[in-house]
């Protein structure tokens, strides 16, 4: 556990340890993957039940639904093959344990804080005049084990919220203010002459009148800026670009309590439950103008895992049921 806890981990995700161990790999750009098998051919679980989205497994290792944080797992063990059947199954198998309580109390408590108070710019933000994006980032929270009973019945729990308050840089296509009054820009002679002007609301066709703009054009064209504040798209004669910082924000929490209880050298019970939230700004989902993205995935999960460990006699192997 010791492992667990003082190695670098970032934002305290446990998915960051598997990328750590011989076998796994992960480019940055795609799934990762154990001995370069599929992500869907690994079985991922935390105390016997499995903690993956079931429904998509394409990338079954980088994301877990659980979001399960270094505070809450005390053993990571990964099997690149001819692994066990108590490990899960499949090709590949990475097993996570949570901590449990001792005969000793022992606790933590910890806060962690970034913000933009000394960050520069986004270099396109400041290039396009636009401001530099918001983050404020407030990452806390606590573990307390210890037993209710000595020797007999013990106790872990843990609890950590991830507040991250955050805009990020949107950059869209719109139209040139003379454009959206319907005069075109072109270039004469197929690029080669002089720039010349064509209204297509004066002159819609031959021998038809002047038309103008029809109010469902007018009534989206509302709710897209008048002028643009960027040239890093759109062709500069009748689109150009307008750059702007929507919100990007991440509230995450968990919480994780274990109940160990040994009735015997023989039986031994376990139980965990664990609930979180996670609640994401989608603003990559949807092209708009809208500072609060219109989407927003909210997720939450509950899990429990209930065990027995039957151990017959001392010299033979024990035996252990999940549910």
């Amino acid at each position: 556990q010791s492992q667990v806890e003082n190695l670098p981990v970032l934002d305290r995700q446990i998915n960051n340890l598997f990328y750590m161990q011989p076998g796994v790999n992960s480019n940055g750009t795609s799934d990762t993957v154990i001995n370069g098998l599929r992500a869907a051919d690994t079985n991922l679980t935390l105390d016997g039940v499995n903690i993956q989205d079931n429904f998509i497994r394409i990338n079954g290792i980088d994301y877990l639904p659980n979001k399960l944080t270094i505070g809450e797992v005390s053993e990571l063990t990964i099997s690149t093959s001819n692994a066990d059947p108590a490990l899960g199954g499949n090709a590949s198998a990475i097993t996570l344990v949570s901590p449990s309580g001792t005969n000793a109390l022992h606790g933590s408590a910890y806060w962690a804080n970034r913000n933009f108070d000394l960050s520069a710019n986004d270099w396109f933000n400041n290039k396009d005049g636009v401001a530099r994006p918001f983050l404020n980032l407030n990452q806390f929270g606590g573990t307390l084990g210890g037993p209710i009973k000595k020797d007999k019945l013990f106790f872990y729990a843990a609890y950590e919220t991830y507040d991250y308050h955050n805009t990020s840089p949107e950059l869209t296509t719109i139209l040139t203010p003379s454009a959206r009054q319907g005069i075109l820009t072109y270039e004469a002679n197929n690029g080669a002459g002089p720039l010349q002007t064509f209204n297509v609301l004066q002159n819609p066709g031959i021998g038809l009148s002047p038309v103008s703009i029809d109010p469902v054009v007018a009534g989206l064209l509302s709710h897209v800026p008048a002028a643009g504040n960027s040239s890093q798209v759109g062709d500069g004669l009748n689109s150009t670009g307008y750059q702007f910082n929507a919100r990007s924000n991440i509230q995450r929490d968990s919480v994780l309590g274990r109940v160990d209880y040994n009735l015997s050298p023989k039986h031994v019970f376990s139980g965990t439950y664990r609930w979180n939230r996670d609640n994401d700004d989608r603003p990559d989902v949807f092209t708009g103008f809208n500072t609060v993205p219109p989407v927003s995935n909210m997720n939450h999960a509950n899990l429990f895992s209930g065990s027995w460990r039957w151990t017959p006699n001392s010299d033979r192997k024990s035996t252990r049921l999940n549910s």
